[in-house]
């Protein structure tokens, strides 16, 4: 039996296997390629929205970016009425205390309220943004008309400090001393008066420059009520303790060179005058008389030689030697109660009535103690203060 010999590969080993590589990969392709590839991932398109109709002040079919606010709504509230302008476009006009719908563009706008009757301005950064929001405007601190009427009641309490302070100084040293206590408290209380129209006064920011110089001014005379009431209290301690010097409260007078007397240092200046005198608001919240005395308003005030509070106008405080009242029979500490048969509260209206009608036997009637007593005072008549 013959052996065949065995047949060998023509081709190398390492390119046999080359080749079986890329048989196989060949055959794979066909089932590769029939997979079902993942659908693509899918993106939103965006788009302008279309702005909805009568918002904005554009057409029904513009569109406007993403997030873009129209106009806002704010309730406007003036304490005062006033006139409105944004950004100097005029808004409108306004009553005081109504509450009103106005519209805002978004972000920031400068808002101006005026009252010219009133004196009043103001200006202020309003913001727009989305909702609603109150807009409260303060307009009334800055207004002529209420700085006028808080100057007018500082000046009444002024005169009621000034005379408090006259009356304390003319009391003699041994009555401080004496078992008898001496009422201060009119002193105390009319300077604490001048102090709460002083506070009011520094919330007030004026428009008006001549106004503005008057509140400054009235600092320093805050500032001096302040000194002469330390001062003045200090001297009655030491008139209680015997300590006094140059005769009781000799300092105020203004006999004494050496120190200012109390009128010159709370003493308003001619422009302070000249502005408020001006005023019919000032004018407005004083009494007649007062009027007339400060020549603000013609007419004739019967000088009855008498001095009172402004607080307490019903009281004989001071009575002039040798003066009307003095010498018609009135007394320190009465209270008129009436005159000619009808009721009266105050001597401002005695002097009103004096100067009114004709010349007369006028029958004034005062509480003196708790008793009533009757006082006959002849009156000029005339032109009343009115």
């Amino acid at each position: 039996m013959s052996i065949s010999p065995t047949r060998r590969s023509s081709q190398p080993p390492r390119r046999r296997t080359a080749a079986t590589a890329l048989a196989l990969l060949l055959a794979a392709t066909p089932a590769l390629l029939a997979q079902e590839l993942p659908p693509p991932v899918q993106h939103p398109v965006q788009r302008p929205k279309p702005t909805k109709p009568g918002a904005g002040g554009g057409g029904g079919g513009e569109a406007r970016p993403e997030g873009a606010q129209g106009p806002s709504t704010a309730l406007l509230i003036c304490d005062v009425a006033c006139d409105i302008t944004i950004d100097g476009e005029v808004l409108g006009s306004y009553t005081a205390e109504h509450p009103s719908k106005i519209k805002l563009q978004p972000g920031q706008h400068l808002m101006r309220a005026t009252n010219t009757k009133e004196g009043c301005s103001k200006e202020q950064i309003v913001e727009g943004k989305g909702g609603q929001t109150v807009l409260k405007v303060d307009l009334k601190p800055t207004c002529a008309t209420e700085f006028d009427r808080v100057m007018a009641q500082l000046w009444l309490a002024q005169q009621d400090f000034t005379l408090a302070g006259r009356w304390v100084e003319s009391i003699p040293a041994k009555e401080f001393r004496s078992a008898s206590p001496v009422d201060t408290a009119k002193l105390y209380a009319s300077h604490q008066t001048m102090q709460q129209q002083l506070d009011t006064l520094k919330t007030l920011t004026p428009a008006d420059p001549a106004r503005q110089r008057i509140g400054e001014e009235m600092k320093r005379i805050g500032e001096n009520a302040n000194k002469y009431v330390e001062v003045l209290t200090q001297s009655i301690t030491d008139a209680k303790s015997g300590k006094e010097k140059k005769g009781l409260f000799g300092m105020f007078h203004h006999k004494d060179s050496s120190t200012k007397g109390l009128d010159t240092t709370l003493e308003w200046s001619f422009e302070t005058w000249s502005t408020l005198k001006a005023s019919p608001t000032f004018a407005a919240a004083l009494p007649p008389t007062r009027r007339v005395e400060l020549g603000i308003q013609p007419g004739t005030v019967f000088d009855l030689g008498i001095d009172y509070y402004n607080f307490q106008p019903d009281t004989v405080v001071f009575l002039h030697k040798d003066g009307v009242g003095a010498r018609a029979g009135f007394k320190e500490g009465d209270r008129i109660v009436g005159a000619d048969g009808r009721s009266i509260n105050s001597i401002w209206q005695l002097q009103d009535l004096a100067t009114s009608g004709t010349r007369r036997m006028v029958v004034v009637r005062v509480d003196r103690g708790g008793k009533q007593e009757t006082v006959r005072l002849t009156v000029p008549g005339g032109t009343a203060s009115r």
